[in-house]
């Protein structure tokens, strides 16, 4: 937990401060990162101004680790009172992030996750910098500036529509009477917010954009989030809503990110609109993150790397499995977990992928290179007296039958032989000498 920042800290000790980095200059590794103190034409690190204030106020600098720094946390909000401006640094929206940016890649690849980290990085860059290998305190972070409202979430689908986004009419009942009324969606609440802030950054984030029908739900705005049509640009637009007839125009202080999940769409089949006003990051599978991980002598990272090769061989690199399935194991690591993160997730997406083409399925997980039938995690699932017992003894009823039906093995997913089979070469026999072969 940060500490707060001690209210008692006055004008005069700020000012002390600020003669003191005068006097001294700005401590190493200190500079801000986001937003400045301004004060007599110059610009000061507002954390390094309320650790230095503290000194004088409490007889000890405040130890900057301890506090936050950015918007609307304590150290902004005790230098406002005591009548100091926070200004943006001149680079502030010159962040490495896109305006408009989609990640893109297969199930299980952090997207989502990554939202998170992207999102302080442009509110609070000072505290990302600080803490952008602490997942928890990264979430936490995230969390509280979602509830102060900078950061918006939705998760479009396929009954999303332009009312739930920008604007509509809801029905509300008022002493039995229906009533219409226009309602922002979280679109123009987010611009709105922005609009009337244009020195604070804000972040919208948009889970799953490429399940919702574009056309639908941004209409003709989709022109108006390009940088060079956003408000204060050179080419900036405004349009009249349709419900509120009010202007509407995008703020060039709002960011706009995405995911796509390539299992649902590929990106050559998104909408041409989108592709043309979002920038693109790729994230697949990254198996190095599973490089610690054996479970019982099975090696996780060799086996995700074995199974996605042969995804990629027999369907696409958009449909392989993503690291995020397995980290679980960082924390478990038993074959219970494992064999829960097979059956839930695993098992179900390779079904799902391959329409129970169960020979293509086997290949995947290795089964028809298994001599033991207890360790493959498909097995057929009639036997031959099954199917002779169904549809008799002749040859052109039984022909084929007992390998085209395959059923889950629940006995192989408690044994390691089982995954550890998925990635192991297989045995091959000596090659035979050809006649005449002289050695």
């Amino acid at each position: 937990m940060k500490a707060e920042v001690p209210e008692n800290i006055s004008r005069e000790d700020c000012l002390k401060a600020i003669a003191e980095i005068d006097a001294e200059g700005i401590p190493d590794r200190a500079p801000s990162t986001g937003y400045d103190l301004e004060h007599d034409g110059k610009r000061y690190p507002p954390k390094v101004v309320v650790s230095i204030a503290n000194r004088f106020a409490n007889g000890e600098d405040l130890d900057r680790s301890t506090f936050r720094g950015g918007v609307n946390t304590g150290a902004h909000k005790l230098l406002k009172s005591n009548g100091f401006d926070i200004v943006p640094k001149e680079d502030q929206f010159e962040i490495d992030i896109p305006k408009n940016l989609i990640l893109y890649g297969p199930p299980g690849t952090g997207k989502t996750w990554s939202t998170v980290g992207k999102a302080v990085e442009i509110l609070d860059a000072d505290f990302y910098g600080a803490n952008q290998s602490d997942r928890g305190t990264l979430k936490r972070r995230f969390d509280e500036l979602r509830e102060e409202g900078q950061i918006g979430f939705v998760t479009f689908h396929q009954s999303f529509s332009y009312e739930d986004f920008v604007e509509g009419l809801r029905a509300s009942t008022k002493k039995g009477q229906i009533r219409y009324e226009i309602e922002g969606g979280i679109f123009k609440k987010m611009c709105d917010a922005a609009h009337k802030q244009p020195n604070e950054p804000r972040v919208l984030i948009i889970d799953e954009i490429n399940r919702g029908n574009i056309a639908n739900i941004l209409g003709e705005l989709i022109t108006l989030i390009e940088p060079s049509k956003r408000a204060g640009a050179g080419e900036a637009l405004t349009v009249t809503l349709p419900y509120s007839k009010e202007p509407f125009s995008v703020p060039a202080n709002l960011h706009i990110i995405g995911t796509m999940n390539t299992a649902d769409r590929s990106l050559a089949l998104m909408d041409t609109a989108l592709r043309r006003r979002f920038e693109f990051e790729a994230m697949f599978p990254d198996a190095g993150l599973l490089q610690d991980i054996e479970i019982d002598g099975i090696n996780i990272q060799k086996m995700l790397m074995t199974i996605n090769s042969r995804i990629e061989l027999l369907y696409d690199r958009e449909h392989t499995l993503g690291h995020s399935f397995f980290l679980p194991l960082k924390d478990n690591r038993d074959l219970e977990t494992l064999k829960r993160i097979f059956k839930n997730s695993i098992m179900p997406l390779l079904e799902e992928y391959f329409f129970e083409d169960w020979s293509r399925i086997r290949k995947v997980l290795g089964d028809d290179r298994k001599s033991g039938k207890g360790t493959m995690f498909y097995k057929p699932a009639f036997s031959g007296d099954d199917i002779r017992g169904l549809l008799g003894e002749g040859d052109e009823n039984n022909q084929g039958l007992h390998d085209k039906v395959f059923s889950r093995n629940e006995e192989a997913l408690n044994k390691t032989e089982a995954y550890i089979g998925i990635y192991k070469e297989q045995e091959r026999e000596p090659e035979q000498e050809t006649a005449g072969q002289v050695e």
